[in-house]
């Protein structure tokens, strides 16, 4: 059983989903060290930056700067004072990486491939890692919208990213299978929240409503997203990171399991903010997929979870965030808590 003396890794420690899980771990008085390459430039990396900066006010965080894709032999000294492995660290975007693919090759499968490697020879008790509701790719059901679940075929992926997150299953379930490591997928589904990422749509549109810019909606907004808000998302990894079931290798969807259309999700933001929107529609782009709707009962059966945040509640924290944020430079004593 895990107790406040263990240590916990978290990779990619300064993305959207790391460096919140590490707030609010860190708040329970874990020791963390976090890891990240602190890759991006402009907006994203500055955002990237005051992550850290938030983090590193802890005196139980330490942070280790190094590209995870690379294999560093110094990295098993920093692998094996830990309990537990928590690896989100990866490139992120299904559109982007049909456009631009090597960088996904370097970061989510050669990175993946080295941190659980590094588990083994550290002989790490427990490996948490990040995989994608996009493995699904597109279920056909006759235009009807069914909750995806763990056990569907996902041997069809429809971008470059879905295959890497596909990829990552395959691997940890031969290090499962091969050395005993108990290793955990989480099929997460549209994260958004205070300190997004600014390449998703939430963030997106309520940037471009406040700077009144155009907004394009892919297929018309038609899309339907199972939108997830980020507490939703640290807790279900809190309650696996602190409850065990006996069990070596194991996948869980975290979702709301109350999806949404796009265009919902803008007018829903237009409401929130108080502003209309400005947009354009344009067809759907290579690697989107029409719908993704999580099944929960599975991660539900087995921990013991707080209901999923209202949709309308999610928004409308998100919105009051970004309200308060300087798009040129976060305030230096901004937090998740007090906006």
């Amino acid at each position: 059983m895990l107790n406040m003396n263990n240590i916990i890794i978290i990779t990619g420690v300064a993305g959207f989903i790391g460096y919140s899980l590490a707030d609010k771990l860190l708040n329970k008085r874990y020791s963390i060290i976090g890891i990240d390459a602190m890759f991006g430039s402009g907006e994203n990396l500055r955002l990237k930056q005051r992550r850290l900066e938030i983090l590193q006010e802890y005196k139980a965080f330490k942070f280790v700067n190094v590209d995870l894709s690379l294999m560093n032999n110094n990295l098993i000294d920093v692998f094996s004072q830990a309990d537990v492995v928590i690896h989100l660290a990866a490139s992120p975007g299904v559109r982007q990486s049909m456009k631009t693919p090597e960088p996904y090759m370097q970061n989510n499968i050669h990175a993946f491939a080295n941190v659980i490697d590094l588990c083994h020879c550290a002989r790490i008790g427990k490996f948490i890692y990040a995989s994608s509701s996009s493995v699904y790719g597109d279920v056909i059901t006759n235009g009807a919208i069914i909750p995806l679940t763990e056990d569907m075929d996902t041997n069809h992926p429809q971008s470059v990213y879905s295959m890497t997150k596909k990829s990552n299953e395959l691997l940890a379930y031969v290090y499962s299978s091969a050395f005993g490591i108990k290793t955990i997928g989480l099929r997460l589904f549209s994260v958004y929240g205070p300190f997004g990422r600014i390449d998703m749509a939430p963030w997106i549109f309520a940037q471009s409503i406040l700077e009144n810019k155009v907004i394009t909606l892919y297929d018309e907004g038609k899309m339907i997203r199972d939108f997830t808000y980020i507490d939703d998302v640290t807790s279900a990894i809190t309650a696996v990171l602190e409850q065990d079931i006996d069990k070596n290798y194991s996948i869980y969807n975290v979702g709301s399991s109350n999806p949404h259309s796009v265009i919902t999700l803008l007018h829903t933001i237009e409401h929130k903010l108080g502003i209309k929107a400005n947009y354009i529609s344009s067809k759907a782009l290579e690697g989107d997929v029409k719908y993704t709707c999580a099944s929960t009962d599975l991660i539900r059966k087995n921990y013991t979870l707080p209901p999923a945040t209202n949709f309308s509640e999610g928004i409308s924290l998100f919105c009051k965030w970004i309200k308060a944020v300087s798009y040129t430079h976060l305030r230096a004593h901004e937090t998740r808590g007090n906006l």
